[in-house]
């Protein structure tokens, strides 16, 4: 190009440049990846080794409890249902209730409030 000026990049070369630098980017995670993991791995396997005990004798503490707690668990369960059975026969029945007006009555000398959703017209014009 006359006078200095430079050619500009086209699309595809934008692309191509791109896609080297997101292949960098890939490598260069990978490697990341590898050397983590060959400087962690020795350190997961001794803490592993470690603890393992500690937790089978933890374990191995608990288990006689586990079992005496699913054994009472197991006899508490047997003695609600039976408890259950009885006490529902050998209550007496209930008296049967008179049905209840669920609004309250209004004398014939006293008038009810209005309500919040009665218009306020007929509030006003005394149908309450």
């Amino acid at each position: 190009m006359a006078f200095g000026r430079k050619a500009t990049a086209s699309k595809d070369e934008i692309v191509a440049e791109l896609g080297e630098g997101l292949d960098h980017l890939r490598t260069a995670a990978g490697t990341a990846t590898e050397v983590a993991r060959d400087a962690i791995a020795p350190k997961v396997e001794q803490a592993r080794d470690a603890v393992l005990p500690t937790v089978e004798k933890a374990l191995a503490g608990l288990a006689p409890i586990v079992e005496a707690a699913l054994e009472a668990s197991g006899d508490a369960r047997k003695a609600g249902k039976k408890a259950g059975k009885k006490s529902w026969r050998s209550k007496p029945a209930a008296p049967a209730r008179t049905p209840s007006s669920r609004w309250p009555r209004a004398s014939a000398g006293q008038r009810t409030p209005p309500s919040r959703c009665a218009p306020a017209s007929r509030a006003a014009a005394g149908h309450w």
